[in-house]
């Protein structure tokens, strides 16, 4: 090495021989020239002559930008030899000697070198960029990866950076006042002096600056966001005082650049900004007696959030739980956010329901945060209310808007699917604001989702609805939606008959009231009934839930599907007199085993068993309209009476020999001599006898007892005809 420091201090007249030796060489010096003698003697002057340090750091600016020109990158990428043995000598004193500055005093001697470096960071970015990073147009797609790629095969470039993070590190491990302050008015600490010329260096050379700025940021990501956060939360304060009201970030140079760091920063360290920003929120809402800086934090952050992203999810993602114990302070700050950064109260509203309207992380949770909180007559809740209302009618513009102005995504509607089933829960409370928010909140998601989410919301509501109060909620959903969704209603019957998940009976009964309805509302429901009449049919084997099957048939007999306004029938909603053959049969099938369930009960009353029957007759008679649906309801009743169980109830006798063996399942005879334990032990001989094995059905046991009685018989055979001769 050409510099060797002493141990001990040069005396006068070597400082003065240096000094001139320095102002004679610097004089004539250009950047084309390399005089690694003549940088030693200005490393000798910044070590021991405090004086001289502006000079020297301005002559070591003039070097490194002399050693930037004379660098080729595309020799470097050929793989051809760039190495200059002068270049690196001074390259290597210079960090050298600052490295040992900093280390020995990081408190005066790291914002120093600090700023340096990033100014000559920044003034070389600009001037060299499209020689390093070649030519840039306006709508380059250049990586911010690809442009610190390029500067960092530089030198020069790579001793200024590694300078400016030395700087950061070494005031991080002395910890030296790397605390955020609650004034505006105190004096910066060497960490956040670092912070702001790199604010201001970004300011002055951005855009060619960000690969600086990402780097750094990449190296301490939790320190530089903090400092970054802090310094522009002072810097926010100070120009809202200058400009007495609300203010726009874009318009304070030093704020746009917090607002372009922290962006970058958010592209690869999303969770230390998150932890910053949340842990910047909590500490201005605990406290008791709330400082100037605590007073503008929320305005801060709100106004960074309509600007970045990032910044935005960072605030937004786990904000509903940060903010829940935190919501008694907001009446306590709000006349002060009013007064000093917005002019109206409506302002303050308009900046948080576009937050909410544009986030797309954890909205669902801050929309039930707003739901939650909007219950009572307190403060927080008028303001929730608020809040909640005006965020409703931005969305149901941004649903309702015209095709080429409709966004693709409402964003606060992404990851709602799963906090659905939460939501639906409100629809069925008392509160008058939960119930009239939450249903707004549901027509709109489901009308921007499509039919679907709509068919699964409405199964859901008649799935639970236990009470009539809670239907009036279907019926307004269904008025809602039903114009835009013309078949939701009949998706969602057949939905709900499928999910084994439900409580049927509590979905069959709902769906009995909603069709007995006495307005026009009946229709769609009966409409839905007519269209699910196969899937409903698979309920009536289920004693619990005969009746209510029954009852919903008979509701969409041709006889009681009247208009309302004429009492005429309404040949919209009457079954389709091509039904297919399948279905029919289907249908018919369960009718007949109700007919003949119902006559072999014992747990029903004569009247009730007359009324059932009757019933399911008035419904083949409408079957049997049908083609082929004479036939098949006339062949499942004769079969059913000759040749199944229930023919012994008529006075009949079931042939058990058509049970034969060979109907069951086949028993292999070398299996069934095993079971007796006849198999020979010695050799077979001419004598040999096996065990013949069971014939037939084995031997025949006593006849089972009739039933029911000849009276009872005669009776039951009487019905079964009565049913046979009016179909």
């Amino acid at each position: 090495m050409i510099l060797e420091v002493a141990p001990n201090p040069p005396n006068q007249d070597e400082l003065l021989k240096h000094l001139r030796t320095f102002l004679a060489g610097a004089g004539v010096s250009t950047r084309t020239q390399v005089n690694p003698e003549l940088s030693s003697t200005a490393l000798h002057l910044l070590t021991h002559l405090p004086a001289a340090r502006e000079a020297v750091l301005e002559y070591f600016g003039s070097v490194l930008d002399g050693i930037v020109s004379r660098y080729n990158p595309q020799q470097e990428r050929e793989g051809q030899n760039t190495y200059n043995e002068d270049e690196e000598i001074i390259l290597g004193d210079l960090a050298r000697v600052l490295s040992s500055l900093v280390t020995s005093s990081p408190s005066p001697w790291a914002p120093i070198v600090s700023t340096w470096s990033l100014d000559c960071l920044g003034k070389l970015s600009t001037k060299w960029s499209s020689k390093i990073c070649g030519k840039q147009g306006p709508n380059s797609t250049q990586l911010l990866h690809e442009k610190m790629s390029a500067w960092l095969g530089c030198s020069a470039a790579r001793v200024l950076l590694d300078l400016a993070a030395d700087c950061l590190a070494k005031l991080m491990d002395n910890k030296v006042d790397t605390k955020i302050e609650n004034t505006v008015d105190h004096m910066m600490s060497d960490t956040e002096s670092c912070v702001a010329a790199l604010l201001e260096t970004s300011v002055k050379h951005t855009p060619h600056f960000d690969w600086v700025v990402a780097h750094i940021g990449s190296c301490f990501p939790h320190t530089v966001t903090h400092r970054v956060l802090s310094v522009g939360l002072k810097d926010f304060i100070t120009a809202s005082k200058e400009g007495e009201g609300e203010l726009s970030l874009v318009k304070v140079p030093r704020l746009l650049s917090v607002v372009n760091i922290l962006s970058h920063l958010a592209t690869t360290h999303q969770t230390d900004l998150q932890t910053a920003v949340h842990s910047m929120l909590s500490s201005s809402m605990t406290t008791t007696t709330p400082s100037p800086t605590h007073i503008a934090t929320v305005p801060f952050l709100l106004s960074l959030s309509s600007l970045s992203s990032g910044v935005r999810r960072a605030l937004t993602t786990d904000l509903a739980p940060l903010l829940t114990p935190l919501l008694d302070r907001i009446p306590v700050l709000f006349p002060s956010w009013t007064s000093l950064y917005f002019p109206t109260p409506s302002t303050l509203l308009t900046s948080t329901t576009q937050l909410l309207l544009s986030t797309d992380r954890d909205g669902p949770q801050l929309l039930l945060l707003l739901l939650q909180a909007g219950a009572g007559q307190d403060g927080v809740a008028t303001a929730a209310k608020t809040i909640m209302n005006s965020l409703l009618a931005d969305i149901f513009t941004q649903v309702h808007s015209l095709t080429r102005h409709r966004t693709e995504e409402v964003a606060i509607f992404a990851g709602l699917s799963p906090h659905l089933a939460t939501i639906q829960k409100l629809l069925l409370v008392e509160d008058s604001f939960q119930l009239t928010a939450a249903t707004q909140l549901l027509s709109l998601y489901c009308l921007h989702k499509g039919r679907s989410v709509s068919a699964q919301l409405i199964k859901g509501l008649l799935g639970s609805c236990d009470k009539e109060q809670q239907l009036v909620v279907v019926v307004q959903l269904v008025n809602q939606l039903e114009q835009f969704h013309p078949s939701m209603v009949g998706e969602a019957v057949s939905l709900g008959l499928r999910d084994r998940s439900l409580d049927m009976k509590l979905f069959l009964s709902n769906l009995t009231k909603l069709s007995q309805l006495e307005s026009g509302s009946c229709h769609s429901w009966l409409r839905a009934v007519t269209s699910c009449q196969a899937q409903l049919v698979e309920q009536l084997a289920r004693p619990d839930m005969t009746e209510l099957v029954l009852q919903l048939f008979r509701l969409v007999q041709p006889d009681n599907i009247m208009q309302p306004d004429n009492n005429m029938p309404d040949n919209n909603m009457q079954p389709d007199n091509n039904m297919r053959v399948n279905t029919l049969h289907k249908i018919c099938h369960g009718f007949v085993q109700v007919i003949l369930s119902t006559i072999t009960s014992t747990n029903l009353s004569l009247e009730a068993s007359a009324a059932r029957v009757s019933s399911c007759e008035n419904i083949l008679l409408q079957l049997c309209q049908q083609h082929c649906g004479l036939q098949i309801t006339l062949r499942f009743l004769l079969d059913s009476c000759l040749n199944s169980r229930y023919c012994v109830w008529l006075g009949g006798v079931q042939d058990l020999e058509e049970d034969s063996i060979r109907q069951k399942q086949a028993v292999s005879l070398l299996q069934d001599n095993y079971k007796f334990g006849s198999m020979p032990v010695q050799p077979l001989g001419s004598s040999t006898v096996f065990h013949a094995g069971t014939i037939g059905s084995g031997a025949r046991g006593p006849p089972a007892e009739n039933p029911v009685s000849e009276d009872q018989a005669e009776i039951n055979r009487r019905t079964v005809a009565g049913v046979v001769m009016r179909c």
